[in-house]
């Protein structure tokens, strides 16, 4: 079990910037004086002739979402555990939903520049991104808190898992054109180059109680594809759990680069310039794919056996004399799966879809130094749509500061208080944008999201 978790936590931490999900920053989008507006919309053009983003410091973006908050799982206990924090297994029940979602997602920035030429401007940018996607059924859950008891004689579907792990390197060719007083219509064509990968392509459990409840058999069928340093070993025609684990040996400069997986990508943007004071803003971001081809593998699994597994309605009450910790009872379970479903295995070549984010917007220039803006965003990931909403009232009160305050509905998360701030002093820029200022309590936020970063900008351009 040990061997899955450590390969399980080289995608998660693959590299020094894990984390969320709904790829955030939305504020960003209509942030005042900030170059980094072309990653969310290419036909956007700075105001300054020529920027430069300072290496690995010139954009990093950090970004969480989940489907239930740290306190819907752990609380202090009482009593004799008033020292200790424990699983809440009725609260997580509760917050969730029928299907869950947690994504993670960053982007850190190892070069980029942009120059105009004219009416046209031109960017090049090297990024190194991560995204994660897990969901499951609530059902699941509901299953091991409820026990066997209501379901005896019937089959109770779990539904399946969805996984989704890519960490690659992105380099970007971007243009935008100002057509006219009105129009401005931008691209950006990345080659891709994929680092590592996991995807899960079919999933699907579910658990028959005999009427007499004497007998539980769970049925799994699995469908997962790899393209990461693994080393395994057979025994006979299968693969057991417990015989693979990370290659450390082959993580070399071949590796992180990435060349041996390419893909191909673009952005699409445009502003509009309806009113004197009103501008309509639309851009559709990460349409492409990657083609992995190397240290690739596809497991499957698809089988069932008669569990005596854990049952986390032993977990609800700590005065009952089956008391059993969650963690206990849910390691008891996982251990059951290892030993018991087994996988097969082939080498292929295999392609996977980028998470496409779809951005529709518009802002009202009240004042010449004061502008309000609403964003609607669409995310699909894991065959699913993730919407967000945002309001936000964006500031210039001289030409070196930028600021934003803003509120967001993201994926039904109503809590969301955002800011943003550029400063420049010379020819440096800095700035810092979240979605969220309230996940600096982190145990009680649903999402969270930052990006911050440094610019040199020369030439300011004074549009005629």
């Amino acid at each position: 079990m040990k061997k899955i978790i450590t390969i399980i936590s080289f995608f998660l931490v693959l590299f020094p910037c894990f984390v969320m999900a709904q790829d955030g920053n939305n504020t960003l989008y209509f942030l005042s004086n900030s170059p980094q507006r072309v990653k969310l919309n290419p036909a956007y053009q700075p105001e300054y002739k020529t920027y430069v983003g300072i290496p690995g410091l010139s954009g990093i973006s950090l970004n969480f979402s989940n489907a239930f908050k740290v306190d819907d799982l752990l609380r202090w206990g009482t009593g004799d555990k008033a020292d200790s924090v424990i699983y809440d297994v009725n609260r997580l029940h509760k917050a969730l939903r029928e299907k869950n979602s947690l994504v993670l997602n960053t982007e850190v920035p190892i070069l980029a520049i942009g120059f105009r030429i004219n009416s046209w401007y031109a960017t090049f940018d090297i990024t190194q991104k991560n995204d994660i996607v897990f969901s499951f059924n609530k059902d699941i859950i509901t299953f091991f808190k409820e026990g066997n008891a209501n379901y005896l004689g019937q089959t109770f579907d779990w539904g399946g898992l969805g996984l989704k792990v890519t960490a690659y390197n992105e380099i970007g060719f971007g243009l935008s054109k100002r057509v006219n007083d009105r129009l401005t219509v931008g691209g950006r064509f990345k080659v891709l180059f994929g680092i590592a990968n996991a995807d899960m392509t079919d999933s699907k459990m579910g658990v028959y109680s005999s009427p007499d409840g004497d007998t539980v058999r769970l049925s799994s069928r699995q469908n997962i594809r790899v393209s990461a340093p693994i080393k395994y070993t057979k025994d006979g025609e299968y693969v057991e759990w417990d015989n693979i684990e990370f290659d450390e040996d082959a993580v070399d400069a071949k590796f992180l680069i990435g060349t041996g997986n390419l893909g191909f990508g673009v952005d699409l943007g445009a502003q509009y310039k309806l009113l004197d004071k009103l501008t309509l803003y639309a851009s559709v971001l990460d349409l492409g794919f990657i083609r992995w081809e190397e240290n690739t593998y596809n497991f499957k699994q698809n089988t069932s056996f008669d569990w005596t597994g854990a049952d986390l309605s032993n977990s609800l009450n700590k005065d009952d004399p089956n008391y059993k910790d969650f963690g206990d009872a849910f390691e008891e379970m996982t251990d059951s799966l290892e030993n018991r479903f087994r996988l097969t295995d082939k080498q292929a070549a295999y392609t996977t879809m980028l998470n496409a984010k779809i951005y529709a917007g518009a802002t009202y220039q009240l004042k010449e130094w004061v502008n309000f803006g609403g964003l609607l965003k669409a995310s699909v990931m894991d065959g699913r749509f993730f919407p967000a909403i945002t309001l936000s009232a964006n500031l210039r009160p001289i030409r070196n500061i930028g600021a934003s305050v803003s509120y967001s509905m993201i994926n039904g998360d109503f809590a969301n208080v955002g800011a943003a701030l550029t400063a420049k002093f010379g020819p440096f820029q800095f700035f810092v944008v979240t979605d969220n200022v309230l996940a600096a309590n982190y145990t009680s936020t649903r999402t969270a999201s930052a990006r911050f970063g440094f610019n040199l900008l020369f030439g300011h351009y004074q549009r005629r």
